[in-house]
């Protein structure tokens, strides 16, 4: 990532990483299947079977993708209703981003 936030051999996640995210989790318990379990809450929150490894902090997102809609607004995904689905919001929000593996 030239702005040095994903390590060398990563990258950020787009639009098209979170929809193959999607697509392979399906529909149901998207939040039970992203998660994963919580040792400072000594609770399962998640099967964690996607390899997504979300944390207690951040099971519901959002998360930035590198996608922009404009030059003031930019795609982020997040947990719904149990569904991964993705919102516009301003550039200036701060959520996390996912890295993927290069």
């Amino acid at each position: 990532d030239s702005r040095g936030l994903a390590p060398a051999g990563w990258r950020l996640a787009n639009d098209q990483d979170f929809t193959d995210l999607r697509k392979f989790l399906g529909a149901n318990h998207v939040d039970f299947l992203l998660s994963s379990y919580s040792e400072d809450e000594k609770a399962m929150l998640g099967s964690n079977c996607s390899g997504f490894n979300a944390s207690n902090m951040d099971y519901a997102g959002p998360w930035w993708s590198v996608d922009k809609e404009n030059s003031e607004t930019a795609h982020s995904w997040i947990i719904y209703d149990e569904a991964l689905t993705y919102i516009l919001e301003p550039q200036d929000t701060f959520y996390a981003v996912r890295c993927i593996k290069e």
